[in-house]
């Protein structure tokens, strides 16, 4: 058994699942995402985790593309000051720009 979450990305709709039973209620997570567009997957994963009542505490993403501002469209559809935003590229960004 699922449970499913539709989401929207660049060119059309997916659908996440989650079996039920692979988290408990109140148990909490990070989420950490690969690649953050739209961010469809990164919001559909918050929300199905937060339906069977995990608490999100975090949230990564190794690369984000920022013309698409989608940190400011993230916050728009789950904005809540405990979700905290680490973009990791741009730490290692950083890091090769001191290291030259």
């Amino acid at each position: 058994e699922v449970i499913s979450e539709e989401y929207s990305l660049e060119y059309g709709k997916d659908v996440m699942e989650m079996h039920v039973g692979a988290v408990q209620a109140g148990e909490r997570a990070l989420i950490v995402d690969d690649l953050v567009a739209t961010g469809g997957t990164l919001s559909a994963a918050i929300r199905l985790l937060e339906r069977v009542g995990v608490h999100v505490v975090e949230c990564a993403c190794v690369i984000e593309l920022p013309e698409l501002k989608v940190c400011l469209k993230v916050q728009k559809v789950i904005w809540c000051p405990n979700y905290i935003y680490i973009y990791i590229c741009t730490l290692l960004f950083v890091m090769v720009l001191s290291i030259i």
